[in-house]
């Protein structure tokens, strides 16, 4: 299992034998590959992070680019890049936003770059392990409790809108959502199936939030066959012993 992913011009100038080496000072293990070099799928699978050394041979490789951004986009990793003002333009216009996390500009003295790719490294580390939920209400005041009770145990994100969260799934999606069942202008039962008729969130587990301990309010939640359904007032212990339930099936 190695770290990182190190794409550069030269994989065995001088440039890189100094960065690998500091890498493996600060203890973050690589595997170092020439441009020509595409990452396989079992690659991605078993790094961390892709860093993408700049080049003026960038604009040569744009197939390469755009098949790390799409395996990117496939096993959820992301990409950080190294190089002169340009080069993390051209990088950042190629790979996007929500692909290229983190840019540093060269110069920079190989032993700071490699601690700071380091920490970049283990922040993708705990999002890879961590459980990441998804809470859309329109209560500020929920949010503010679900983050409160949840982020010491999960990677949390908070929308108070179907219009605001979706963007949000689309660029890291979660691996749980919960979803308020009543909502101005998009209800929960309204986005619920928006994400069921979607291939690429239908498999996302819903537990629906419902401020009402009512019979036909409950009937109408089980209908749509979520993950589950919580009241608001339920204890946060018991909130979290039913994440944990859905999350290991």
């Amino acid at each position: 299992m190695k770290d990182l992913i190190l794409i550069a011009q030269n994989s065995n100038g001088f440039v890189i034998r100094s960065l690998e080496t500091s890498l493996i000072i600060k203890g973050v293990s690589c595997l170092v590959l020439p441009f020509r070099d595409i990452p396989t799928d079992e690659d991605f699978k078993e790094s961390t992070l892709i860093f993408i050394l700049g080049s003026d041979e960038l604009e040569q490789n744009l197939y390469m680019l755009q098949t790390i951004k799409s395996k990117c986009i496939e096993h959820e990793r992301r990409v950080v890049c190294f190089g002169l003002t340009e080069e993390n333009e051209f990088l950042k216009k190629q790979l996007g936003d929500s692909v290229l996390i983190h840019e540093f500009l060269r110069p920079m003295p190989p032993l700071e770059l490699a601690d700071k790719v380091k920490k970049v490294c283990e922040r993708e580390k705990k999002r890879h392990t961590t459980h990441k939920v998804l809470v859309v209400d329109d209560s500020g005041m929920t949010l503010r409790t679900m983050m409160e009770w949840l982020e010491g145990d999960y990677i949390v994100q908070v929308a108070n809108s179907a219009m605001k969260a979706t963007p949000m799934i689309e660029k890291d999606t979660p691996d749980i959502i919960l979803l308020d069942y009543e909502m101005p202008e998009c209800s929960g039962a309204d986005f619920f199936m928006i994400l069921k008729n979607n291939p690429k969130t239908k498999d996302i587990p819903v537990i629906f939030l419902t401020s009402k301990d009512d019979i036909a309010i409950v009937k109408q939640v089980l209908e749509l066959k979520p993950a589950g359904y919580v009241l608001k007032t339920t204890p946060r212990e018991t909130l979290i012993e039913r994440i944990e339930e859905i999350l290991s099936n």
